[in-house]
């Protein structure tokens, strides 16, 4: 009989102490949902629709200005101009889509097969994007910001 007993206590401790994990990282898992940190919201092309500018590095120039206009139609005009003693400036046109749910922005421009790519840090930055390792010189300097006066020209 005392066998029988300490068998049953045994029993239901382990019952109750399985019992009580399970509940515990139920209630571990809940909080973990509640404090996790917010998924950044694909951003859609309306958002991004403005003038975007920054200075680029350059490897035989003191730098690129660059000059990103994305219109509401889907179109776009990029000016470079390099910064050298003869400064040359370069400009492209044509269409501007968003893919991986809103994170890149990809430019096409009219007459090639090639694209720019543009990672959207957020509605106010673009981060070109280029290999890995010309990035990680200086991540920062990779950044086209909105200019104040994203003028209302660019959203026609």
């Amino acid at each position: 009989m005392k066998k029988l007993f300490c068998l049953l206590f045994v029993g239901f401790t382990l019952f109750a102490c399985n019992e009580r994990k399970a509940a515990e990282a139920d209630h571990e898992t809940q909080e973990q949902e509640t404090t996790a940190p917010e998924v950044r919201e694909p951003y859609s092309e309306q958002l991004l629709v403005g003038t975007f500018s920054g200075i680029v590095p350059c490897s035989d120039c003191k730098g690129i200005a660059m000059t990103l206009s994305l219109k509401a139609d889907n179109t776009y005009t990029l000016t470079e101009e390099y910064q050298r003693d003869q400064p040359e400036q370069m400009q492209s046109e044509g269409t501007w889509t968003l893919r991986d749910k809103g994170k890149e922005l990809q430019l096409l421009q009219s007459g090639a097969q090639d694209s720019r790519d543009f990672d959207v840090i957020n509605e106010n930055q673009l981060r070109l994007d280029l290999l890995v390792t010309e990035r990680e010189q200086d991540k920062e300097a990779y950044i086209l910001k909105r200019t104040q006066a994203s003028d209302s020209t660019a959203a026609k």
